[in-house]
């Protein structure tokens, strides 16, 4: 088969091919690590994004109670709902105002 000398001349060509196979197997683990890693950071965001969707709308829910309250009071007498005429086109201003910059946040076209 093999001389001892043959022998030992595959083992020093081996020793390389091990040593770089240790290197490639360091940086396949160091990958998979980092595609956990991105993986986790990834459902994080997209539970974020979810969290922020939900705010919207619910943003969106209470601009709409708002429009109809403020549909209601137009209907009644103006003077006598006056301040609180007022004040529900405050809330509804900074309705608009958080929707906006949510809106912004989330690069969301604008409610219609």
């Amino acid at each position: 088969m093999f001389t001892e000398e043959q022998l030992n001349q595959l083992r020093g060509l081996l020793s390389p091919i091990e040593k770089r196979l240790g290197t490639l197997e360091q940086g396949q683990d160091a990958l998979e690590q980092g595609q956990r890693t991105l993986l986790a950071r990834t459902e994080s965001i997209e539970a974020r994004m979810g969290n922020f969707e939900t705010k919207v709308d619910d943003l969106h829910k209470g601009q709409r109670q708002l429009a109809v309250k403020i549909d209601a009071l137009a209907q009644t007498s103006e003077e006598q709902h006056k301040g609180i005429f007022d004040a529900v086109l405050g809330l509804n201003d900074i309705a608009h105002t958080r929707i906006a910059r949510v809106e912004k946040h989330l690069n969301l076209p604008p409610l219609e």
